[in-house]
């Protein structure tokens, strides 16, 4: 299945800000991740480790839905799904 990726600041710089990628039917937010880190070496020192259930220094959108408010790393994607790579707002 494809899912399209789509990336801004730090991660825009590691993975680009839009790119497709080809995963296994029933793969999980943490497969993509660790595809992605697979596919680009800058991307392993910018995206969250998916073994920590409560890494929050990303927000991830899943076809406009916060990943936190769904499965966490472990929600299961589909065909055509767009996810979305957000660093946190910081600042004052």
């Amino acid at each position: 299945m494809r899912v399209k990726v789509g990336a801004y600041g730090f991660v825009r710089r590691a993975i680009g800000d839009r790119i497709t990628v080809e995963l296994e039917c029933k793969a999980k937010v943490k497969d993509l991740i660790s595809k992605l880190m697979s596919i680009a070496e800058r991307a392993r020192r910018k995206l969250p480790d998916p073994s920590k259930t409560d890494d929050e220094s990303l927000i991830i959108l899943l076809n406009g839905r916060n990943i936190h408010s769904l499965k966490g790393f472990e929600t299961e994607l589909k065909e055509g799904d767009i996810l979305i790579f957000m660093p946190m707002p910081v600042g004052g």
